[in-house]
């Protein structure tokens, strides 16, 4: 029972975080208009770059980071408060992937927007960046085939595992 509240928890916190469109926002409340009525009409951080400059676009970035971030790092609080992780020391890892996937969704269909939002690029990265940096490298390495450039980004976060390759795909091996 708990694993399921803590689910249904993680999903609701993705929904509804991801739903927030930080470029409406930001926009609305700095400059005063509405940003899917200016230039592309796209309501994304290239059009408010373009169209308010860089204030706007860097305000809008680190919310639309945020959001996926937040809304991970409150269902993994929660899941640990209800201890619902999946092994005896109470791995919450499996709920910040659900809140990330509903943080993306949110975002490209956000209920507060009439279900038209944006690609979910920035939120898809920040949300699975925080989950699993290793998982997430390995998975943008193998799907760029760039070996090399994984090694580089895991020995700068020098957390003592090292990549090896077999054939084109990259895996970690503990030290």
């Amino acid at each position: 029972m708990k694993t399921m509240i803590a689910l249904v928890l993680a999903a609701a916190f993705g929904y509804f975080l991801g739903s927030l469109n930080f470029s409406i926002i930001v926009v609305q409340m700095m400059k005063g208009r509405d940003i899917r009525t200016m230039g592309s009409k796209n309501a994304g951080l290239t059009n408010t770059y373009r169209c308010c400059g860089p204030a706007c676009a860097g305000l809008t970035l680190a919310g639309d980071l945020l959001k996926g971030v937040i809304a991970v790092a409150l269902a993994r609080w929660f899941a640990s408060i209800l201890s619902a992780g999946l092994s005896p020391d109470n791995d919450t890892h499996y709920i910040g992937y659900i809140a990330g996937f509903f943080a993306i969704i949110g975002h490209v269909f956000p209920i507060y927007y009439g279900f038209k939002g944006g690609k979910g690029v920035l939120v898809g990265v920040a949300s699975f960046l925080i989950i699993d940096t290793k998982v997430f490298f390995c998975a943008d390495t193998y799907l760029h085939r760039d070996t090399y450039l994984l090694e580089v980004r895991i020995a700068l976060i020098g957390n003592g595992n090292g990549i090896r390759t077999a054939g084109d795909v990259p895996h970690i091996v503990d030290s």
